[in-house]
């Protein structure tokens, strides 16, 4: 089977944006739902009443309970088992072994911009069959597309996913 990239990622792309801004729209009206009741449904935040005649009772402030696949159609809507936060880089065996356990889509990602740390990437590691050998693309089959992505260490860890342009901390240096 000959893997062609542009061809898998045009024909998968549409289905991700959707699901990717349906998930984030979700996100959007979930977080300050959570952050408006503390640790949402994690923890029970309760206050004392104390009644007249000393009797005490618990009552319970706020409970949000949210399940975001309520709206899945599970029959119908298109889904990728994706990987996007592990440390996988452009290892063969470690790309292999996650199509081996079935995922459609992988992110290619470790440790980057910072040119002072010798495990952090240096440029950005795209296109994939720029970095990994064509027998290994050839041989996959499950894996349909690869997303870029870095973990941005000089920056809080913020990860970069979908992003080509590599970025990189600026770092004075005294001389």
């Amino acid at each position: 089977m000959a893997f062609n990239m542009t061809g898998a990622f045009r024909r998968y792309w549409g289905a991700f944006q959707r699901s990717f801004l349906k998930s984030t729209q979700t996100a959007l009206l979930t977080i300050p739902i959570g952050i408006i009741a503390g640790t949402g449904c994690a923890d029970r935040h309760h206050i004392t009443i104390t009644q007249p005649a000393d009797i005490t009772q618990t009552t319970y402030l706020l409970r949000v309970y949210h399940n975001p696949y309520a709206e899945v159609d599970w029959q119908h809507d298109f889904r990728l088992k994706t990987q996007l936060h592990d440390h996988v880089g452009v290892s063969p065996d470690r790309i292999v072994a996650y199509d081996s356990a079935g995922y459609d889509v992988v992110s290619l990602m470790t440790y980057s911009g910072v040119a002072s740390l010798s495990y952090s990437w240096h440029l950005r590691h795209w296109p994939p069959d720029a970095w990994l050998p064509s027998s290994v693309l050839g041989s996959l089959h499950n894996i349909k597309f690869f997303i870029p992505n870095g973990e941005e260490v000089g920056y809080c860890h913020l990860t970069s996913a979908l992003m080509t342009t590599y970025i990189a901390k600026f770092e004075l240096t005294l001389e």
